[in-house]
């Protein structure tokens, strides 16, 4: 292989993979291959030199034609940055009027919004306004309509008032009128027991049955052992009237009976009072009807108007009053046995 310092050299000139061959150096042949090798030389040196210029050439042209195609390119690139311009200063008019139409649209809309919302608003103020003033007057009927039921009240409750004054007035009346029919009927029921009763007395009935009597007193009384009937005054006793026993107080004496204001039974046989405020049951009892002196009644707890006798005084006067009505039945079945 070989090589050169040559700057000039292409590659046309250079032969590749060309070996040559190392031989014997022969002086005789080399003087003639050293003028052979000259006119080789002169040869390929204008053949050399042909072809350089006609490489030159070819590169001048081929600059040229690269010059020729540089402007080209510098042409059409102006022409592209021209025409790039150009649309996009188009683009971007249009972008920037379309824009401007879309914001001067918007713009529009929202006017004709803030329009229909100042007209909600006045809509909204004047129902608001109707409707506060249709409230007023209502509020004003109701009021008027309270005010006439209130005076038609007032006028219902002087009716009542006169009418409960009246109807009051009509029944005290009522109630004295009974009162007094029944203070009239009392007295003459008392008169004719008494008169009954002193009958018996002079029938000479009174002494079998005084005599049980105390015995029943001696039994009962808070001082056991007194006999002494006519001692009565102003003590509770308990008396027997139609076979039922009843609490009262002793309010006059004689010497044949006691008057007495009794109490008033709830049932027949409990042990639960109470003093009536309109008919008062005041008589003539003898003696022989007074089956026990007790202690003042009392309270039932919780109660104001309900008084109770003592429990196991009331049980004796019961178990007594028990035996009384056994005694008459036996008594009877006697007085029918001998007939």
């Amino acid at each position: 292989m070989w090589t050169s310092t040559r700057t000039d050299m292409r590659p046309i000139n250079w032969i590749p993979n060309h070996f040559v061959p190392v031989l014997l150096i022969d002086p005789e042949r080399i003087n003639s291959d050293l003028v052979d090798d000259g006119q080789k030389s002169g040869t390929d040196e204008q053949r050399v030199n042909e072809e350089d210029e006609q490489s030159v050439d070819e590169d001048e042209q081929r600059v040229n034609e690269d010059e020729q195609r540089v402007d080209e390119d510098e042409q059409r690139v102006d022409e592209d940055e021209q025409r790039v311009n150009e649309e996009d200063e188009q683009r971007v008019n249009e972008e920037d009027e379309q824009r401007v139409d879309e914001d001067e649209q918007r713009v529009n809309e929202d006017e004709q919004r803030v329009d229909e919302d100042e007209q909600r608003v006045d809509e909204d103020e004047q129902r608001v306004n109707e409707e506060d003033e249709q409230r007023v007057d209502e509020d004003e009927q109701r009021v008027d309509e309270d005010e006439q039921r209130v005076d038609e009240d007032e006028q219902r409750v002087n009716e009542d008032e006169q009418r409960v004054d009246k109807d009051d007035e009509q029944r005290a009346d009522e109630d004295e009128q009974r009162v007094n029919e029944d203070e009239q009927r009392v007295n003459e029921e008392d008169k004719q027991r008494v008169d009954e009763d002193e009958q018996r007395v002079d029938e000479g009935h009174k002494v079998g049955q005084q005599a049980d009597r105390q015995s029943l007193y001696g039994l009962l009384s808070e001082n056991g052992g007194i006999t002494d009937l006519s001692n009565l005054l102003n003590q509770y006793v308990v008396v027997e009237y139609d076979g039922h026993p009843y609490p009262g107080y002793v309010t006059d004496i004689s010497e044949s009976a006691v008057y007495c204001e009794c109490m008033h039974h709830v049932g027949k046989k409990s042990n639960d009072f109470y003093w009536s405020k309109i008919f008062k049951d005041e008589c003539w009892y003898e003696y022989d009807s007074i089956i026990a002196i007790i202690p003042k009644p009392v309270l039932f707890d919780g109660s104001n108007t309900h008084f109770a006798v003592d429990s196991g005084i009331w049980q004796k006067v019961l178990n007594a009053v028990d035996e009384d009505e056994q005694r008459v039945d036996e008594d009877e079945q006697m007085n029918i046995n001998r007939e």
